[in-house]
């Protein structure tokens, strides 16, 4: 039998897979933008040099038909050619990114578009483009960033075509500038003139120039937008192609949880494990550290484990913690043991486990350490607690430790020799660390 869902499916993913190659296909019959500058109203204009070696004129300024006239004189650097200007000209141009060719219609009759007759094999299309970082209101025209093309005469016989990507900056205008290698790229976002004219050094004589229509295209929507539109409508298929599969779960969802019913005993079952492992948390909420359930299975592993070969304890208590419970309450009280939680993470080594033996009494396990080792950790741990005080109101706090080794002994009577050295140091005035030695006698602390 036919699953109807599934047919429905593949006809949509189908249907969205044509439409996605049409849409790609669509983008270059997609119609153009367009600028025209000749014919236009713009200001068109021409120039030359002031040493008379080169000298523009206007033949028919309607038509857009001018000479350029190259003296036989010794100059250093001959110009002359035709400027139409963007913009105010000076530093206020007109934004081109948004095309990306140069239409000339041109051939040698007078209905040519770009007519010329002279003797120079190539012409130069050039665009100057004013950007605040390195060009002056005052000298634009020789600061504007100076992107150009050369155009080979043989050309103008065809229509043509001029991409923006053959424009290069002028190696001149480079040098001269002096902009670091990032900046020396064409630019095309403020324009303040476009023109054209025969490249230094010309021949000399003159130079007849027919300019009929000169425009401008570009896509009304860039490439990389077309294609990212595509992209957002596949994703918002796919978005909505989960909400409602999230629909149809939820409608599954209401109509099973009737079956639930059924479950009752598997669901108490579950409800009493969860409650298990509530009561299994091994971390102390106030301190951050080990529970005393949690340190007796982490011991249990650790005194197993065949990579450590000895191990020592360190017991330490809050001196006077009662009197601060009395005196400033319990939540000052909470904040000590809460701060002193905090140090002791932070201040073990990676491979000590820290607990909360019970009330203001902390254990930390050392393990591969001697009990000398763990006196020096006991005696840094104690020193960090004298230099945090709470507020001005409050004493210093101070901690007492009692060290003891595990070695040829259980954990079980390890655990008492910590808790005689702690005795020890709490009766030696506090604030001090106490070491248990295996000796016999009853000077068995130092």
């Amino acid at each position: 039998m036919e699953n109807p869902i599934t047919d429905s499916k593949l006809r949509l993913l189908f249907l969205s897979l044509t439409f996605s190659v049409a849409y790609v296909l669509l983008y270059d019959h997609l119609p153009q933008r367009t600028l025209q500058l000749i014919p236009s109203l713009r200001e068109i204009s021409v120039y030359s040099d002031t040493t008379g070696s080169s000298i523009a004129t206007w033949l028919n300024k309607e038509e857009h038909t001018f000479r350029c006239t190259y003296n036989d004189s010794p100059s250093n650097y001959k110009y002359c050619g035709m400027n139409i200007q963007l913009g105010d000209g000076l530093s206020k141009g007109v934004d081109l990114t948004a095309y990306d060719t140069i239409h000339l219609r041109m051939h040698y009759s007078g209905t040519a578009v770009l007519r010329y007759c002279g003797t120079a094999n190539i012409l130069r299309l050039f665009i100057r483009n004013f950007s605040p970082l390195f060009s002056e209101v005052g000298t634009s025209r020789n600061s504007a960033k100076y992107n150009s093309m050369l155009l080979p005469v043989k050309d103008l016989s065809s229509d043509l075509d001029i991409y923006f990507t053959e424009f290069a900056v002028a190696e001149w205008w480079i040098r001269s500038s002096g902009l670091p290698r990032a900046m020396s790229s064409p630019e095309f976002n403020n324009v303040i003139a476009l023109g054209i004219d025969p490249p230094f050094p010309a021949p000399f004589g003159d130079h007849d120039f027919e300019i009929e229509m000169m425009s401008l295209s570009g896509p009304l929507i860039s490439r990389a937008n077309w294609y990212l539109t595509l992209l957002s409508f596949w994703f918002v298929g796919l978005i909505g192609a989960g909400i409602t599969r999230h629909y149809k779960l939820r409608l599954d969802y209401t109509r099973n949880r009737r079956l639930l019913k059924e479950e009752k005993d598997k669901s108490e079952r579950i409800t009493q494990e969860s409650q298990k492992y509530k009561e299994m948390a091994v971390v102390d909420p106030l301190t951050g550290t080990l529970n005393r359930r949690g340190f007796n299975g982490v011991i249990d592993q650790m005194l197993n484990a065949s990579d450590i070969n000895r191990a020592s304890i360190i017991m330490l208590d809050i001196d006077w913690f009662k009197a601060i419970n009395d005196t400033y309450g319990h939540l000052l009280g909470d904040r000590v043991l809460s701060m002193l939680g905090n140090l002791l993470n932070n201040k073990v080594r990676e491979h000590d486990e820290v607990d909360r033996w019970g009330g203001e009494e902390f254990i930390i396990f050392c393990p591969n350490t001697s009990s000398e080792g763990a006196m020096k950790l006991a005696e840094n741990l104690r020193k960090s607690m004298t230099v945090i005080k709470l507020d001005d109101k409050t004493p210093p706090i101070t901690v007492s430790f009692g060290v003891a080794s595990i070695d040829n002994h259980s954990w079980e009577v390890a655990l008492e020799h910590a808790d005689i050295a702690l005795y020890n140091a709490k009766s030696d005035g506090r604030n001090c660390v106490r070491i248990y030695q295996n000796i016999q006698g009853e000077n068995n602390v130092k």
